[in-house]
């Protein structure tokens, strides 16, 4: 797998969340907790518990990569080195 197409399959969880809490009747925190734990058993890589190679490739390679600092004015007051 390309390091291309796991960004995209991270990218891919961007809005998971509000899908997640949208999708069901138990409150937000009970979804999101009972979703992650799914993700967990099923070994999903964006819970950060999977061993294959690609997978670990991606995060070492994360950490490693600069990102450019955000312009205009984050609302949040943040940038990233």
């Amino acid at each position: 797998m390309s390091a291309d197409l796991a960004l995209h399959q991270i990218s891919d969880h961007a809005h998971e969340a509000a899908r997640v809490v949208r999708a069901s009747a138990a409150s937000p925190v009970e979804a999101l907790r009972d979703h992650f734990l799914a993700g967990l058993e099923r070994r999903d890589p964006v819970t950060g518990l999977n061993d294959r190679p690609e997978v670990l490739a991606y995060y070492r390679l994360r950490p490693s990569t600069r990102r450019p600092a955000r312009t205009g004015g984050s609302p949040l007051g943040w940038s990233c080195d």
